[in-house]
């Protein structure tokens, strides 16, 4: 990556436990103009404290920061992103479980590149998110193809809002879209459109699917069989639709 790269005005916090590893970060953005580091930070805590003091834009961390009251891996990378909805988050790992890493790249707008890759991948990386793009280095990307698309299924449920996730148990549960509604205060046609949306990120087409899923993951115990041995949905409580 040439040296110097012109960029417009980015704010940064970089992150890693390591001091030999934040004096690499700061030798490595000082490739690019326009970049300001808005802050330094160890651990979670020092994170959420850096991100606080200012608008910032990057968040270039390590994937295992022991220590912070907002702990680490995938729990401080949503926490961070429920608070910094908009923020753009590069993390640098040594993580090699493809499941993780699975849960770890459903998040949006989040790049990742293995510490097992060259150094310089750091700084493509940070190129891409520059530009808005996504970027995962080649032994993420390995890490991801050798799992095959049904990689952890459970992982697909964290792609869904709070909201979506409660619509989801509640019908799970046996409650009716116009009892979800009256249980959560909103209109029916909300709560449609997010059981629709909810199923759309799940990759699922209809009850039946949303109730295989639902007993694979372990939401729901096993269901009833007919005869031929086809999965039948929990009956739903009566009442209006």
């Amino acid at each position: 990556m040439p040296a110097n790269r012109s960029l417009s005005k980015s704010h940064i916090v970089i992150a890693d436990d390591h001091p030999v590893m934040l004096l690499g970060l700061r030798g490595l953005l000082a490739q690019f103009e326009g970049i300001e580091i808005a802050g330094i930070a160890r651990n979670s805590t020092e994170i959420l404290a850096a991100l606080s003091r200012q608008p910032c834009d990057i968040l270039l961390t390590d994937y295992a920061m022991p220590g912070g009251v907002h702990g680490d891996g995938l729990h401080m990378i949503e926490f961070v992103r429920r608070r910094y909805p908009a923020l753009s988050i590069l993390v640098v790992t040594m993580l090699e479980n493809p499941t993780q890493i699975g849960r770890l790249v459903r998040f949006e707008r989040l790049s990742v590149v293995s510490k097992l890759d060259d150094a310089s991948h750091i700084a493509v990386g940070l190129s891409q998110v520059l530009d808005g793009a996504r970027y995962l280095s080649p032994t993420i990307r390995q890490l991801l193809d050798s799992t095959g698309p049904d990689v952890d299924v459970r992982s697909r449920f964290s792609a869904l809002s709070p909201r979506e996730t409660d619509v989801i148990r509640l019908y799970l549960s046996g409650m009716s879209v116009s009892e979800i509604g009256v249980s959560l205060g909103r209109s029916v046609k909300t709560i449609s459109t997010q059981k629709v949306s909810a199923m759309r990120k799940l990759g699922l087409r209809g009850d039946l699917d949303l109730f295989s899923y639902a007993v694979s993951v372990g939401l729901l115990g096993q269901p009833r069989k007919q005869a031929a041995g086809k999965l039948v949905p929990r009956p739903k409580n009566s009442g209006p639709r």
